[in-house]
């Protein structure tokens, strides 16, 4: 089994620099960081652990969803499934195509997929639960990632998910 360690880091930063002679609000500052998401990962089955890493990377056919049963993929180190996922990203790096991430029978159960989330063209997903020891639970009943491309190909689809 493997032994992850690493970090994932999601920064979100912004510098708006406004033209000379426009006046900023007094409550809006120049430079804004609202989010910078870190994990530091170390290998193990319990919170800020994980010995599972998933990576899936390609186009989707028009009308072709591609699911992913979560108690069967095939990990980095070969083994297969996941018992907990504590992070996942999902990356739609099509232009003009939204996917539709989640839905059907059996999803994985993480803060939103009880329903279906739009994924507008260029747009990421990450989720994450690290904090509890289970992270979000696999079993029968919460196992499938779908990603439903509707009536358009997308050119370029990524998901990850790291775990135990």
């Amino acid at each position: 089994m493997s032994a992850i360690t690493g970090q994932t880091l999601v920064t979100i930063n912004v510098t708006d620099t406004l033209p000379a002679g426009v006046n900023r609000p007094a409550v809006l500052p120049n430079q804004c960081n609202p989010a910078n998401l870190f994990t530091e990962w170390q290998p193990g089955s319990g919170p800020g652990q994980a010995n599972k890493y998933f990576y899936w990377s390609s186009n989707i056919a028009a009308s072709t969803p591609q699911i992913f049963d979560m108690t069967s993929v095939v990990c980095s180190d070969g083994t297969t499934g996941f018992a907990h996922v504590r992070e996942s990203f999902c990356i739609n790096a099509d232009p003009t195509s939204v996917i539709t991430f989640g839905g059907g029978s059996n999803s994985l159960a993480t803060q939103w997929l009880s329903g279906t989330h739009t994924l507008q063209p260029g747009g990421i997903d990450h989720e994450r639960n690290v904090i509890n020891a289970a992270g979000y639970v696999v079993n029968s009943s919460n196992r499938y990632i779908k990603l439903d491309p509707g009536s358009n190909a997308i050119a370029g689809a990524t998901y990850i998910a790291i775990g135990d």
